[in-house]
C-alpha cells in the first residue's frame, strides 16, 4: 500500500513499485491486444520507463528463453530506439 509522506504525496511500497514495472512491461508486450503497436506503446509510456524498468528488463531478458527473450529483445530494441530518437531531438 502507499504511504502518505509528510512532506509531499503518497509513496508506493517495492511491492506496489513492482507491480507497476511489471504491468508496464506486459502491457508494452500486449499491445496488440489493444490495436497499439509496442513502438506507440513505448512512446505513450516513456515517461514511465526508467533505469530501474531498464535493470528490471535486463534481469528478465537474461533468464528468459524463447518466446519470451524475443519478446522482451523486442521491446528493449523498441525502448532502446525511442530514447535514441528523443536525445536526438533534444541535442537540436
Amino acid at each position: 500500500m502507499s504511504e502518505q509522506s509528510p512532506q509531499g504525496p503518497p509513496q508506493m511500497d517495492a511491492e506496489a513499485k513492482e507491480r507497476g514495472y511489471s504491468a508496464l512491461l506486459q502491457m508494452i508486450v500486449e499491445a496488440d491486444k489493444f490495436n497499439v503497436s509496442k513502438t506507440d506503446m513505448v512512446q505513450a509510456s516513456y515517461e514511465k520507463i526508467d533505469y530501474t524498468f531498464m535493470t528490471k528488463l535486463a534481469e528478465e531478458l537474461g533468464s528468459a528463453d524463447g518466446d519470451r527473450k524475443a519478446e522482451l529483445e523486442e521491446v528493449q530494441g523498441l525502448v532502446n530506439d525511442e530514447m535514441k530518437t528523443r536525445m536526438g531531438r533534444a541535442a537540436e
